[in-house]
């Protein structure tokens, strides 16, 4: 049966979430509509997240998307 979540899942669920949101704001992955992908400050407050974070990193970010992709396609 289903095992209970701990912290660590959970956490682990809201990170996947957020960065689910903002693929698909930029375009990558299965984009099948653009509503809801806005990030709140609640939901980057909950993983401890500074909201400039992907700005700041985005070249890291595609570069390692690039990188994933290889293994996904």
């Amino acid at each position: 049966g289903m095992r209970s979540q701990g912290p660590r899942e959970i956490l682990m669920a809201k990170i996947t979430h957020i960065a689910d949101k903002y693929c698909r704001s930029q375009g990558i992955g299965y984009v099948s509509d653009l509503c809801d992908v806005e990030i709140s400050q609640e939901e980057y407050d909950d993983i401890d997240l500074n909201p400039e974070f992907f700005e700041e990193n985005k070249e890291l970010i595609i570069e390692n998307i690039e990188k994933a992709r290889v293994f996904i396609s």
